[in-house]
């Protein structure tokens, strides 16, 4: 059996107070870096948040002084995330610049509201005929219109009207300066009609478009025929179609080979090409073309027409 002397305890002593002291060492650095990585991500969570603070207040600040309204806007559509718009000062009605106040999060900032007009006017155009004395106004045109200021129509370009059919771009801009551009047919004959009856026949065509075929008849006051011209009205079913026609008839204002007055309607893809129509033409349809309104009536009727009566005001 092995025995310890004195000195082995005094070593031991010695060993257990230099462990003692070295784990309360490592206990001190442990405490210390965790409060380092503590303040680190104090710091660090304080920081986002004073800068994220920091960045909203700067945000808010830049969507109230920035903001822009189409005029006619409803009040209750004007919003801001997180703010309390005050427009007692600004007229939704009238293009311009209008002070108003935001209360944002408790904040409160004022600044400036715009309220612009960037829409172009709706415009509907008609079908015009006129003698040759009489003066083509371009307000005589315009079916209907739809904006939110006034609106002034002038004639674009040359507003020489000649006999026979001549095709018209009214120009129509609001106060704010937007312009809608539209074509029209103006036909000059030497008596004017009171009314028209339009007689339409849907057919097929070699193109992917339907073809509506209108025979306009203009009668006087007495119901007698005195003029008359005929529409190929093409709708088109596809973008690629209707400009492949557009194209080819442009240049030459032919369609099939049949020259006349075209409107172009991009949107609808829509082509509309106008012909007047002699006495000779509509004895095609079947012998001697008759001359009061009933008997034209009958003729088309039973040619498988649709009928619709318009009067020319």
């Amino acid at each position: 059996m092995n025995n310890l002397n004195l000195n082995d305890i005094e070593i031991l002593q010695i060993d257990d107070d230099f462990n003692s002291k070295n784990n309360k060492s490592k206990k001190i650095k442990l405490v210390l870096i965790l409060l380092i990585i503590f303040l680190t991500l104090a710091i660090g969570v304080g920081l986002f948040l004073f800068l994220k603070f920091a960045k909203d207040n700067v945000n808010i600040a830049d969507k109230v002084k920035n903001i822009s309204i189409e005029l006619g806007t409803n009040e209750e559509d004007i919003k801001i995330e997180g703010c309390k718009l005050n427009l007692n000062k600004v007229n939704l009605e009238k293009v311009g610049k209008y002070n108003y106040t935001a209360d944002c999060k408790g904040k409160k900032y004022s600044a400036k509201l715009k309220i612009v007009d960037t829409i172009s006017p709706e415009v509907e155009v008609k079908f015009l005929n006129l003698t040759k004395d009489e003066i083509l106004k371009p307000e005589d045109l315009v079916l209907s219109y739809k904006d939110l200021s006034e609106v002034k129509f002038e004639i674009n370009g040359n507003n020489k009207i000649d006999p026979g059919l001549n095709l018209i771009n009214i120009l129509a801009k609001d106060e704010a300066g937007n312009v809608t551009n539209k074509d029209t047919i103006v036909y000059v004959t030497n008596v004017k009609a009171t009314k028209f009856v339009n007689f339409s026949k849907v057919i097929s065509t070699d193109y992917n478009a339907t073809l509506n075929i209108v025979d306009r008849i203009g009668f006087n006051s007495s119901n007698y025929y005195i003029n008359a011209i005929r529409i190929y009205d093409y709708s088109f079913n596809s973008k690629k179609e209707y400009e492949k026609i557009k194209n080819e008839s442009i240049d030459t204002n032919k369609i099939d080979g049949i020259a006349g007055k075209i409107i172009y309607d991009d949107e609808n893809f829509n082509i509309k090409l106008f012909i007047e129509l002699t006495k000779q033409d509509l004895d095609m349809l079947n012998g001697d073309f008759p001359a009061v309104i009933d008997d034209i009536t009958k003729l088309y009727i039973n040619l498988n027409y649709i009928m619709k009566v318009e009067i020319n005001k």
